[in-house]
């Protein structure tokens, strides 16, 4: 399903752009269906993953434990989101995915976030 299709448009335009709001969520394997807040702070129901709307990040670092060819010499900027559905038996972040770890970020601030990594010399983003 595109993201797309999991928004309801709100029918106003501001600045020539419509605004969205997140009405069912379809967005992992589970589609769970549930009407996630705005954020934590946000009266609604939390789905399988236990998120709001906005992304949240447990850690954004450069890391140099790849395979050379994805993090070089100068590291790959890596970026641990928070809220996995999957619940996958071997995790080896289960505190991260599953525990709610990590902050809530708007995507403006992400979008800073990935300038940060490049700026400190990552070749590669990973998500």
């Amino acid at each position: 399903m595109l993201y797309e299709e999991s928004l309801v448009k709100l029918g106003r335009c501001v600045n020539g752009w419509e605004d969205y709001f997140m009405a069912v969520c379809r967005d992992c394997p589970r589609r769970c269906g549930v009407e996630r807040p705005d954020s934590f702070q946000t009266a609604g129901k939390m789905g399988i993953c236990s998120m709001p709307f906005a992304p949240v990040v447990a850690r954004a670092a450069l890391h140099f434990g790849e395979e050379p060819c994805i993090s070089g010499s100068r590291g790959s900027g890596t970026i641990f989101f928070s809220g996995c559905s999957l619940r996958c038996v071997f995790c080896q972040n289960y505190r991260i995915s599953t525990e709610n770890f990590g902050q809530e970020v708007s995507v403006f601030r992400l979008r800073e976030i990935y300038d940060e990594l490049i700026a400190q010399g990552a070749i590669t983003l990973i998500l």
